[in-house]
Formats: C-alpha cells, sequence, structure tokens
C-alpha cells in the first residue's frame, strides 16, 4: 500500500476507537439517566403521571396546530 492510503487508514482506525469510546459514554450517561427517572417516578409517581399527561397535551396541541 501507499503511504496516503495507510495514513488514511490509520485515520479511519483513530476515528473508529474515537467513535467507539464516545458512543460507550453516551450509553453510560444514558443508563445513568435512565435510573434517575426511575427512581423518581417510583418516589412520585403521581408528579410523574402528571407530567406525562401534560407532556402529552401540550404535544398534541403543537402538533393539532401544525396542521391547520
Amino acid at each position: 500500500m501507499s503511504e496516503s492510503t495507510t495514513s488514511l487508514g490509520n485515520g479511519v482506525e483513530e476515528f473508529a476507537e474515537a467513535a467507539s469510546a464516545r458512543i460507550g459514554e453516551i450509553r453510560s450517561e444514558l443508563g445513568d439517566a435512565d435510573r434517575r427517572a426511575r427512581a423518581l417516578v417510583q418516589e412520585y409517581p403521581l408528579v410523574a403521571l402528571a407530567a406525562a399527561a401534560l407532556g402529552g397535551y401540550l404535544l398534541a396541541r403543537l402538533i393539532s396546530r401544525a396542521r391547520e
């Protein structure tokens, strides 16, 4: 292989390693957020239900206005 092809291959490998590491970090952060959200719902189930209902209502209003 030529030097430029080898250099390009190394760059792709470095990018893939960095992307894989970042994906692992994001997966870990999402897992932490999921655990916190579940704990919050278990601690305050009525507040969580009300927040979900309000969010659904507001989303439906936004969608219906976008259709007009």
